[in-house]
This record gives structure tokens, sequence and C-alpha cells, in this order.
């Protein structure tokens, strides 16, 4: 089924604008002019992502945001607004529970790979929670097999070597009363090779006095030659003398049993790789397949906290592609992934160390964080990354610095302590990589030392 993504503004501009960039994506887009109109939609079809703006007439984007996670949880939600204040997201944050909150002008590219990542996310929850359920009827009716079991008694005389082994027993390996004699013989040459020395020993543990009572799973052979899957339990009877006079028990068909155990075993394998996968999936970009801004923003907090009793320095590397945007609208959406991924794999060879990390930040923007970094062994790592980019060769026909594609670092080292936090590092790292643009591209910048 194809998803269905709405764009809510009054703008007709904005929408017509995005409604471009996501034209080659595999889902279907309609526009509201008002929150009322989209209400109307979203009661009407059954819609997976909702982007809207926030300075609209009558109802707000945030309110309106809000009333559909009210109405209806499972839809996606994201909004774009022209006037970030601390107070809208404060309340983006506690009230809306937003999937992801942009501000104008917004990265269109950007924007399309998070739609993509969130459908994505939404197809894996939707497939692990079918599993979840299959795995719970499993488990009932494992629950209903195990109290309709087919049982049948079994009596073995010890002295005589005969054994008494009702009908139903026999009938359940497909045999008749008259075909399986009452020698104990003929019983263990049911046994099915691969288990017949296991159980002749569990037996003579029992009468040997080691084991209060036998049991056994085991398999035996069926008359059409098939394998059927048996719980064998009973009890030695001794005589005056301690001696073992005869074993008496019951048999259980439990083939059925260890089929569905199979299934519930493979079920909770595949929920636990699909549970991996959504875990992956919300932690790292879809596209690149390194980090996210999310799982970046938790790990430089981690990471500063780590640091701070230990008083070492932590370098943040924020890069950009230079000219993406130009290099996007020539070559085409696809080649601009390309390009991303390429990008993303060149960077991601220079974090190898435990704390280091490479991360999308956003669109074509990347950011490495390296632990125990100083300034001056940040600034070459830098420039090693810059010019690995640059020999990745990739043709650029609309960049005004270069024929091929380069990007621009900036540099920022911190050693965390007094009111220092990461944010001061970001900003400080996001400065350095303005003045790197300013001064051409194709280069890294530092920031002034800190800390």
């Amino acid at each position: 089924m194809q998803h269905k993504v709405l764009l809510v503004d009054d703008e007709p501009a904005v929408t017509e604008g995005l409604k471009r960039v996501l034209y080659d994506e595999p889902f279907q887009i309609l526009v509201a002019r008002s929150a009322k109109e989209a209400l109307y939609i979203i009661d009407n079809e059954l819609i997976d992502v909702v982007v809207s703006d926030e300075e609209m007439p009558g109802l707000g984007g945030l309110d309106f945001l809000t009333l559909v996670w009210n109405k209806y949880p499972d839809t996606i939600r994201m909004l774009l607004t022209g006037k970030a204040s601390l107070e809208l997201t404060i309340r983006a944050i506690n009230e809306g529970n937003l999937y992801r909150f942009f501000t104008k002008p917004c990265n269109e590219v950007d924007l399309a790979t998070t739609i993509r990542q969130a459908l994505k996310q939404k197809e894996v929850q939707a497939e692990s929670t079918r599993l979840q359920q299959e795995l719970e009827i499993s488990e009932e009716r494992y629950a209903l097999a195990t109290n309709a079991s087919n049982i049948g008694v079994w009596d073995w005389n010890l002295k005589t070597n005969e054994m008494y082994v009702a009908p139903n027993l026999k009938a359940l390996l497909g045999y008749e009363n008259s075909e399986i004699g009452n020698r104990i013989d003929d019983l263990k040459n049911l046994l099915h090779p691969k288990d017949k020395e296991g159980v002749l020993a569990k037996v003579e543990s029992h009468m040997e006095g080691k084991t209060q009572v036998f049991e056994s799973e085991h398999r035996m052979l069926h008359k059409d030659g098939s394998t059927r899957w048996f719980l064998i339990r009973g009890a030695a009877l001794v005589d005056l003398n301690g001696r073992s006079r005869r074993m008496t028990g019951t048999g259980t068909d439990i083939t059925e049993l260890k089929r569905m155990e199979l299934e519930l075993w493979e079920a909770k394998e595949k929920a636990e790789a699909m549970t991996g996968k959504l875990r992956i999936l919300s932690t790292h970009d879809g596209l690149t397949k390194i980090a996210n801004r999310r799982y970046f923003d938790l790990s430089i907090e981690k990471e500063w906290t780590r640091a701070q009793p230990n008083h070492y320095p932590i370098s943040l590397l924020m890069a950009d592609i230079d000219y993406f945007k130009p290099y996007n609208d020539h070559y085409g959406h696809q080649a601009g992934d390309n390009c991303l991924r390429k990008v993303a794999a060149s960077i991601r060879k220079f974090a190898r160390r435990k704390g280091d990390l490479v991360a999308r930040y956003g669109g074509e923007e990347f950011v490495i964080t390296l632990s125990d970094v100083d300034h001056d062994t940040a600034e070459i790592m830098a420039e090693k990354i810059r010019a690995s980019v640059e020999s990745l060769k990739i043709l650029h026909a609309r960049s005004d610095v270069s024929n091929v594609v380069t990007i621009s670092i900036g540099v920022a080292t911190m050693t965390p302590g007094g009111r220092l936090s990461p944010k001061n590092l970001i900003a400080a790292a996001d400065k350095a990589l303005y003045r790197a643009k300013s001064e051409g591209r194709n280069r890294a910048s530092q920031s002034t030392k800190t800390g």
C-alpha cells in the first residue's frame, strides 16, 4: 500500500516547492491550506506523515499537530517554522511529541530523507508488532496442545521382561495392537538410533535408585518411516528387598509441541532481529548508514560526562559538502544520495577509537567527535579528512571552488569543565565552519582554543 504524506501550509509556494522535492519519492502527496482542511483529510484518509507549517491563520501548526496526535497517535508528525523561539521549542518537545522540528528555510534533502526514514521505522514497527502477535498466538497454541496431548500407559515387568503397551499408544506410532509384541526388545527397536543409548542410560540410572522418576523426551520411529517425539515418564516399584520389580508410566506424543517449540524459537529470533533492526534505524541514518543526529546528541553528552573527571579534551569537526544544492540540482537526487554515501564512507574511516563518532548532522552536514584529541591533532585530522573526500574525485560541474566534490570543515576543541557544555563545543565548530566557507571553502578552519 502506498504511503500518504500530507503537507499543510497556507502558502502555495511552500507546498509546491516541497512537492517538487518529493516528486520522485514512492509515496502520495496531499496538500491542505489550513488546519481545518487538513483535519478533514486526515479524518477521511489514512495519512502516514503530516508536515505542517507553524504560522497559519486560525489553528497554529503545533496545536494542530497536538490534536492529530490525540486522535491518530500512529501518524508521524513534523513541524516547519520560520520563527523558532525557545518557548515554541519547549512546547514542541513537551506537548507535540513530534518526530522532527524543522526551521525555515528547511533543507529539502534533509526533509525528504527524514520522511523516508520515518516511514521505514513505521514499517519495521508494524512488522515487529505482527511478529509479536504471532508469537502470542503460538504460545496459546502451545498451551492448548500441552493440555490436549495424546497419552497412553505402559507397564514393564522386570522379572519376565514383558511389557504392556496400551493400544492407543501403539496407534500413535501407526501400529495396530497386534503388530507390536509384548517383549521389551520390541519397544527398544522403535527408539530412534541417535536417542537409544541416552534413553537406556536413563532407565538404568532410575532402576539403580539414582533418580526418583524416570523421564525422557526422545524420538521414536513411526510405522510410515517418519519420526515422532515422545515424552515418557514412569517410576520403578520395588519389592521388600528393595529390588525393582516393575516400571509403569505414561507415554505422550509431543511431536506437535516440538514443532511449536521450533516455531516459537524462530518467531522469537525474528522478533529479536526486528527489534535490533528498529534500534539501528532509530540511531542511524538510513541513507549513509552512519549515526544520525539523535544518536550524536546522546553520544556527545555521554562522552562529555566521561571526559569531565579525567580532564581530557574533546575535539569536534563539523563538515559541510561545498555547493551541494547546485550538485543535487544538476545531477539529480539519486546522484546526490550516492555522493552523500561516498562522503560518509570516506569520513567514517577516521573514527576508529572508542569515543570517536561520525554522524550525519543534517542534509549535507557531518560531525566527527574525537575523544582525547587536542586542537593541533584535530586540525591535522581535519586536513586528512578534507583531502580524503577530495581524492574521491566525484565530478562537480557546479562547484565554484573545484571540479570535484569538496568539503569545508570547522574545528573546535574543548576540555569539559566549569560552565562549558557540549552546546558550546557545537557552536564553536559551527562558527569555525562558517569561517572556512567565508574564506573560500575546501579548507579546514580552527576555532579559538578553549579549555
